[in-house]
């Protein structure tokens, strides 16, 4: 029998049917004939085409025939990606412009290494989704990887990761002075045969310590921890110089009442606050550290910063975007100290809407340094003596603000700001640098404070600069994926939880009440994390796509310049238009300029938060390692064809294999449990369990857990 051709096959030819033919118009029998189908394959051709038509990619005038609209596009046959996972035979891009992964067979990966920008020519789909071959290596990856060293059958290999997906054996003599569970850096070579073969080159040291696992990960993710001798300098120069008020051209706001608010450890205090009563409403000031006097652009200082685009938070180190003498020291907004800032002055209403922003470089000095704990101690009327006296001179002022932030938050909710269930940890170490204490970040009313000025600070300069008409590095959120949030809204819907009709052009205030409404069920975590997955992923970009999340039109980044690029960059923007820089000029010069910064800022962060994310996972494991055999309550939290995902009150999340549960055979439902031969669910997404741990990999920030039994279930 013949083979039926596949959807993916006909919508490929189907768009080459109307390529170069703008004003081709053909109704579906003609389409039909002119691809010469056979009788079998008229379903796949009904889907091809309403899959096109979804698409947009062609479209029906009112006659009823299908045409290309102007300007739609196809899949190119080449595009750039990046090798992102390297298997023995075969290996995945990760294509640009967002086209997803493609399958590489062996005999077409032409030698590349996970992390080399590649050039890949587009083969037909197959039952696999996209494949294609990879043409050259249009630039090499680090090629530096790092795992662990172990011993087997008295050869050497080290861990898969970095991309690879198997093991891979070590170079015979290239390991002398190495022992087996030490963690390495290592490259590549091939084999007489072919296969690829680890050379170690340096070790960071046993591998079950955290701390020497987050050595490794700094290399792994390509983040660097020196900074050149020529960025010092410039950074020791520049934050020696003196302030001239008329020459900078700043306003003295010295004998403002202004102050800060951060963690107790923070060091880098780059905003403060102001809060003025005014006629028809409040006078706010968010006065930000003016990093963009200290780095200047096209110096070694503002190369290094770009290149690492963000601060780095590790449990035992902050690895910083600019040199301690400016991110600690000059540009840090200490108390009792003469500090250049760029303040913006935010005329709001009673209710905390925003009627106006006015933006002026600033001297201001901060005359307390206030703390997160102790300022909620205040709000809660169990504040020290000592603590009592230390706020006594803005203690009206927080007072203010705090009903204003009220106000502010309930706008929020009418607005729909998206909410989801997370949980952040703080981990402590001891004097050996090693994990002895995990707990749950509180989120307290002065960290809500803080948040919510910081956001009205971020929407009132994007909607200034937007307004303007100028280049800009706008942080944008764009809406969910639908087909992912149909499939919630159908698990939802079955739960008796309200949900709109379709996916299509849901409003964040939809989602919330969501949210909400699942807040008082067992399934409360799993429509948040499942929510989170719908979500599109943050991003900083040139144009003003709004913020789904926040539920805001207009929105930056404009509160942290000393820890991240973009707000350094728009910073310089905002400058030079208030040197009087005319937008038009400011356009023609810097446009290119904040596209670029824009997709270096966003992969930037992403390194960042995936090697934050790996390190706090190693010192997780680090700290269980400890329990080993004890048993502990725990919340399934996620269930899937691997197993059971129990997370401990510390935050601590373990995997429960499916194959080591008492049941015999066990099938994933695709969303919320394991069920058994007769499709009853026996474990499910929000049920309490008792666990043993019973082992943890620090180097790969895994904890696995043993199931002991239930202590309660969801209803």
């Amino acid at each position: 029998m013949a083979k039926r051709i596949s959807p993916d096959r006909l919508a490929g030819r189907m768009e080459s049917l109307f390529e170069g033919q703008p004003s081709l118009r053909l109704p579906m029998h003609k389409i039909e004939a002119q691809l010469h189908l056979r009788k079998g394959d008229r379903t796949a051709f009904l889907i091809a085409l309403h899959g096109l038509e979804e698409e947009g990619r062609l479209r029906r005038d009112t006659k009823g025939r299908y045409y290309r609209p102007e300007g739609a596009k196809g899949t190119p046959s080449q595009v750039l990606g990046i090798l992102s996972s390297l298997h023995t035979t075969f290996g995945f891009v990760t294509l640009d412009e967002g086209l997803g992964d493609c399958y590489i067979s062996g005999y077409d990966l032409n030698g590349a290494l996970p992390g080399d920008k590649v050039s890949v020519t587009l083969l037909p789909d197959s039952r696999r989704g996209k494949q294609g071959k990879i043409l050259s290596v249009v630039q090499e990856g680090e090629r530096r990887y790092v795992g662990l060293l172990y011993e087997e059958h008295r050869r050497l290999y080290v861990t898969a990761g970095n991309g690879f997906r198997y093991d891979l054996a070590v170079q015979r003599g290239s390991a002398e002075g190495f022992s087996p569970g030490e963690l390495v850096q290592y490259t590549v070579m091939p084999s007489r045969s072919g296969e690829w073969r680890a050379v170690c080159e340096r070790s960071y040291g046993r591998g079950e310590s955290a701390r020497v696992c987050a050595d490794a990960l700094l290399d792994e993710y390509g983040i660097s921890t020196a900074f050149s001798e020529k960025a010092l300098a410039e950074a020791a120069w520049r934050s020696q110089l003196p302030c001239d008020l008329q020459e900078e051209q700043r306003e003295d706001l010295r004998e403002w009442t202004i102050f800060t608010i951060d963690g107790a450890d923070a060091k880098d205090l780059d905003d403060a606050v102001s809060l003025q009563a005014m006629e028809d409403g409040w006078l706010l000031g968010v006065h930000i550290a003016d990093v963009s006097f200290y780095v200047v652009p096209h110096t070694p200082l503002d190369s290094e910063a770009y290149e690492r685009g963000t601060s780095v938070y590790f449990a035992d180190r902050v690895v910083p975007m600019l040199p301690e003498s400016l991110s600690n020291g000059a540009c840090s907004l200490n108390a009792g100290e003469d500090k250049r800032a760029l303040s913006a002055l935010i005329r709001l209403n009673r209710q905390g809407e925003i009627l106006g922003c006015r933006l002026t470089k600033t001297l201001i000095r901060s005359c307390v340094r206030g703390v997160y704990s102790e300022v909620n101690a205040l709000f809660e009327g169990n504040a020290t003596s000592v603590i009592a006296e230390k706020y006594q001179p803005i203690l009206p002022i927080l007072q203010d603000m705090r009903c204003l932030v009220k106000e502010m938050k309930q706008a929020s909710q009418k607005r729909g700001v998206l909410q989801l269930e997370s949980v952040e940890c703080r981990i402590h170490l001891n004097e050996n640098g090693e994990a002895d204490g995990i707990v749950p970040r509180p989120a307290g009313e002065a960290e809500e404070l803080i948040e919510q000025l910081m956001i009205t600070a971020n929407t009132a300069v994007a909607k200034l600069a937007k307004e303007n008409h100028l280049p800009f590095v706008y942080r944008v959120h764009e809406s969910p994926n639908t087909e992912r949030l149909g499939q919630l809204f159908d698990f939802a819907r079955v739960q008796n939880l309200p949900v709109p009709s379709s996916a299509e052009g849901v409003t964040p205030h939809l989602l919330q009440r969501l949210v909400q409404a699942a807040g008082e069920t067992p399934f409360a975590r799993l429509i948040s994390d499942r929510l989170l997955r719908c979500m599109a992923k943050a991003k900083y970009a040139p144009d003003p796509l709004g913020h789904y999340g926040l539920a805001l039109a207009d929105y930056c980044h404009f509160t942290s310049p000393i820890r991240r690029y973009p707000d350094l960059m728009i910073h310089r923007i905002l400058g030079r238009y208030l040197c009087g820089e005319a937008a038009e000029r400011l356009q023609k010069t810097l446009k290119s300029v904040t596209a670029e910064a824009a997709q270096q800022s966003t992969t930037a962060e992403i390194r960042a938060m995936n090697a934050e994310r790996a390190c706090e996972n190693c010192y997780k494991a680090e700290y269980m390692r400890r329990y080993l055999g004890d048993r502990f309550t725990g919340l399934i939290v996620s269930v899937t064809a691997a197993g059971l995902f129990v997370e401990l009150e510390n935050t601590v999340c373990g995997l429960v294999p499916v194959e080591e549960l008492p049941e015999g055979y066990l099938e994933y439902d695709g969303f919320l449990s394991l069920a058994d031969g007769l499709g009853r669910p026996v474990y499910s997404v929000g049920q309490q369990v008792e666990i043993q741990v019973a082992a943890c990999d620090v180097p790969a920030g895994r904890v696995k857990f043993a199931f002991c039994g239930f202590l309660s279930t969801g209803d």
